[in-house]
């Protein structure tokens, strides 16, 4: 389980730095709810 976890922490670091800036307003209406 820890493995599987620290694995998926490994992904989530190596995608979000690059993806984030273009999810960042995706993630935001999706948290506040605006259209």
């Amino acid at each position: 389980l820890s493995a599987q976890y620290a694995a998926r922490e490994r992904s989530m670091s190596g995608i979000l730095p690059s993806e984030l800036p273009q999810l960042y307003p995706y993630i935001l209406r999706e948290f506040y709810g605006i259209a």
